[in-house]
């Protein structure tokens, strides 16, 4: 869907996901096929927003005129099924949908960053989103080369440094403002 009225009723009665871990983006987008030699062979927002995420680090949003830019060697934006105004685009955004708008300076740009999770908090940001999954993901993946190791206050220790030095580098590079490992007795038990 892209008229916004049938998009609002699709976010709102049909496809109600409440969840931090997707995004809707829309129209769609409206490209010169060069294999086929076809003009206007419609393209998926999400295509482009994926690249987008791609290009910069989880904690960027994948927005705005700096980094929301479409763009494509293969298939590069010519229009879009669908132009909102401001206030349509607002209402769509409070709702949970990403706008793709036409900017005059820039082309075709994702004017968006809202996840799918209803409830308005920090997670309710791509960016946000992006950062706690590649946060947990990786800090998972390092914990299982710890698994079945004897519970020592060196083992312990290990944990520790580990994290901390991955989590210094988010934190340089501003991705997070501050972060606490805590890899004891307290919540490694003997038990």
């Amino acid at each position: 869907e892209t008229k916004a009225d049938n998009l609002l009723d699709w976010r709102k009665n049909i496809q109600g996901f409440n969840t931090y871990r997707g995004a809707v983006s829309s129209p769609w987008v409206k490209t010169y096929d060069s294999v086929q030699g076809k003009p206007n062979f419609l393209m998926a927002p999400s295509a482009y927003v994926a690249k987008i995420m791609g290009l910069s680090n989880p904690w960027i949003a994948p927005a705005g005129m700096n980094r929301g830019v479409l763009t494509s060697s293969t298939v590069s934006p010519i229009g879009l099924t669908q132009y909102y105004d401001e206030t349509v685009g607002g209402n769509l955004y409070s709702n949970q949908i990403n706008c793709i708008i036409k900017n005059p300076g820039a082309g075709y740009v994702n004017w968006g960053q809202k996840t799918l999770q209803q409830k308005p908090s920090a997670l309710d940001r791509i960016n946000v989103a992006r950062t706690v999954i590649f946060i947990e993901t990786t800090l998972r993946d390092a914990a299982r080369s710890h698994l079945f190791e004897n519970n020592t206050a060196f083992e312990r220790m290990q944990v520790t440094l580990q994290f901390n030095q991955f989590l210094d580098t988010i934190l340089t590079a501003d991705g997070i403002q501050r972060y606490n490992v805590v890899c004891d007795d307290s919540n490694n038990t003997p038990y």
